[in-house]
């Protein structure tokens, strides 16, 4: 059993790797306010021997949740770039992960105010998306129209994006 500051550690590395980046202990120290990297060390070591956290490196981010592959889907900046396809790297915010073995045809999309979304969805929610030509009747898709995104099924002149796969909510 954790206590309350390893959770908070814990939680802290978790919101930060699901960004794709885990944070380094000088930014755990600031993010949660603790004075001393070695007490950080203290704390990662704890989740390392509990199970909560893999140490795969040296580096100072060589951290990742335990059972998690860590697959990298980009954030897309927009959903009808001037330029190039929706994945070029121009297009590419960073980058969150993603939990399966082929995310070759995956993207996310963060879900803004200007956004169309159904009921169960909220602005800042991040959604990830398999590209494909066609979806099944029953199947949410992500829509684009004027660089604004529309969940649910398609209106007016909307192009198909993908299907949705996931969600990640963001409290």
């Amino acid at each position: 059993m954790l206590n309350k500051k390893a959770t908070a550690v814990y939680d802290y590395i978790r919101r930060q790797s699901e960004c794709g980046i885990p944070p380094t202990v000088r930014e755990i120290c600031a993010a949660l306010e603790i004075r001393s990297t070695s007490t950080v060390h203290r704390y990662v070591q704890l989740l390392v021997d509990e199970g909560y956290l893999e140490k795969y490196g040296k580096q100072n981010r060589a951290l990742r949740l335990t059972g998690v592959q860590g697959t990298r889907v980009p954030l897309l900046i927009s959903l009808c770039p001037e330029e190039g396809t929706l994945t070029d790297v121009q297009n590419i915010r960073r980058y969150v992960s993603v939990d399966t073995e082929d995310s070759s045809r995956l993207f996310a999309w963060e879900l803004g105010a200007e956004d169309q979304m159904p009921c169960g969805f909220s602005v800042g929610d991040i959604i990830i998306v398999e590209k494909t030509e066609t979806i099944g009747t029953d199947a949410v898709g992500l829509y684009a129209a004027e660089n604004r995104a529309c969940v649910g099924t398609a209106s007016g002149n909307a192009v198909l994006l993908g299907r949705l796969a996931a969600m990640i909510r963001r409290f």
